[in-house]
């Protein structure tokens, strides 16, 4: 049995309609299209829409469940998305220890304070303390404690320059 592929057209056609659709209806379409190809075309589907095999997988799952949905009036599933940095939580009180010997203020107004230490570099340094956040997700924590960021400027005493 010949194994069914879409023309480079077509595959165009289902990424650019993939985009467009919700979350929850990305994963059922995935699902549609992958059923629709035959046993062992799930991998194939997800090359062709840039998605994940177990996006695929859930989505074939929610579509055996219906009519009941189980993501009735949801796009994401319960517990999906970005999670944010809760206080008191690990990765708080990481950040904090991290953020103890990086911060500095201005010595006129108590309430600036910034940082040297960028997102990109407390994600790598947080990621070692296995208290895992995107850099997005710190970006948000450092704007909700009012930390801005600035980088180190070194400034040379002024002087003779030795000759």
């Amino acid at each position: 049995m010949a194994v069914l592929r879409f023309d480079e057209a077509k595959e165009a056609w289902m990424r650019g309609f993939f985009e467009s659709l919700s979350e929850k209806d990305q994963r059922r379409y995935a699902a549609l299209q992958a059923d629709q190809l035959g046993h062992g075309e799930i991998v194939y589907v997800a090359e062709v829409l840039g998605c994940s095999v177990q996006t695929i997988g859930r989505g074939i799952d929610e579509l055996d469940q219906l009519p009941d949905d189980p993501a009735s009036g949801r796009v994401r599933r319960p517990g999906g998305g970005r999670k944010k940095i809760t206080p008191g939580s690990e990765t708080e009180v990481n950040l904090n220890s991290l953020m103890k010997t990086r911060t500095a203020g201005d010595p006129d107004r108590v309430d600036i304070i910034f940082t040297d230490l960028s997102p990109c570099r407390l994600e790598e340094e947080l990621s070692a303390m296995n208290t895992p956040a995107s850099d997005d997700t710190i970006r948000q924590w450092l704007d909700e404690q009012n930390i801005g960021l600035r980088k180190i400027s070194k400034s040379i005493a002024g002087g003779s320059t030795g000759s």
